[in-house]
């Protein structure tokens, strides 16, 4: 596989009208992803933002070929370093996960096997992609023990997950998604399991990782906050859509889509007025509708405060509306050809 990679492309990852369907026996389809366009450059960390529903693991999963047997793909490329991957078998796909692309999972526990010591989990990682003998691959998981900041890693090679804490074991997932050197680490709400100070930890550590290696990283997470610390650019996602895109500072500074604008409104710090006052967060009224089918228009339409007659039947494209900015919204297009 590896001749047949561009090592070094401007765009690692290139993702065209990318769809996703879960299709259980004798049920409605739900249409998971809606024509997802996606870029991610070498060297940039590129957020993935929105809710539970959103579509966002979806997508990271879909990436790397580990979508659950009852989803299908209808339509869509997905291209990494120039090649195409979906229809790639098993066996091609395996070679080029860890290897080019690896994943880090919300849940390490999960993630890791708890009747096998961290460090053989690591070197397991290590002889799967790399012709090296057990002492090399030994010493190779102790450096990246090292290397994502466990503070004893000899101690850590040798102990059960279960003897680790939640931030050292997800520490442990990280290494291994490092083992052989990728281009690029799609990272699931790598921070959802452990307290806030070990998330800006983590965090640190992750942007860190991406300045010292030169890899690319698909942050995906509900917090905009967490991906303001390290993201160049956001991806914003609703009921399996982009609906809009654009650099993490402008974006978070004024968000032009109203469901980007209402989900810093609900985890803004405005809890607590001036004197001490406390106020309740505030909510996006309504629930995401059901995508199974997908609603015709706007998925947002329902709960959306800027709502015109239109967005109920009819679909907004992504339009530019500025450098390096994209958004999916009638009220923004009429907007601006006022």
């Amino acid at each position: 596989m590896e001749s047949d990679l561009n090592p070094e492309p401007d765009r690692l990852l290139e993702v065209r009208a990318l769809s996703v369907e879960y299709a259980p026996e004798r049920a409605q389809p739900t249409e998971a992803l809606r024509g997802v366009d996606l870029d991610v450059s070498s060297g940039e960390v590129v957020g993935i933002l929105g809710e539970s529903g959103s579509g966002k693991s979806t997508l990271a999963l879909a990436l790397l070929g580990l979508l659950p047997p009852e989803a299908r793909i209808p339509a869509g490329s997905v291209r990494f370093a120039g090649r195409e991957l979906l229809g790639l078998s098993d066996r091609q796909l395996d070679r080029l996960r860890g290897d080019h692309i690896s994943m880090v999972f919300q849940e390490p526990g999960l993630a890791l096997s708890p009747f096998l010591r961290v460090g053989s989990q690591i070197c397991d990682v290590v002889r799967a992609h790399r012709r090296v003998t057990p002492d090399a691959a030994r010493r190779r998981a102790v450096e990246l023990l090292r290397q994502v900041r466990l503070d004893d890693p000899e101690a850590a090679f040798r102990a059960y997950p279960h003897q680790l804490s939640g931030g050292q074991r997800q520490r442990v997932v990280i290494a291994q998604a490092l083992a052989c050197g990728p281009q690029l680490v799609v990272a699931d709400e790598p921070t959802t399991a452990v307290d806030t100070v070990t998330q800006a930890a983590l965090l640190d550590l992750l942007a860190s990782l991406r300045r010292d290696l030169g890899m690319a990283l698909l942050l995906v997470s509900h917090d905009p906050a967490l991906l303001a610390r390290v993201a160049d650019r956001i991806v914003v996602m609703y009921a399996g859509r982009i609906v809009e895109e654009g650099p993490a500072a402008a974006l978070l500074a004024g968000p032009a889509h109203p469901y980007p604008r209402e989900l810093l409104r609900c985890v803004a710090p405005t809890a607590r007025a001036r004197g001490g006052e406390r106020r309740p967060l505030a909510v996006i009224p309504g629930a995401p509708p059901s995508l199974a089918p997908a609603p015709p228009g706007c998925a947002f339409d329902a709960r959306c405060p800027d709502r015109l007659e239109r967005c109920g039947s009819e679909c907004p494209a992504l339009t530019p509306i500025d450098e390096g900015r994209r958004v999916a919204c009638w009220a923004v297009a009429e907007a601006a050809q006022r």
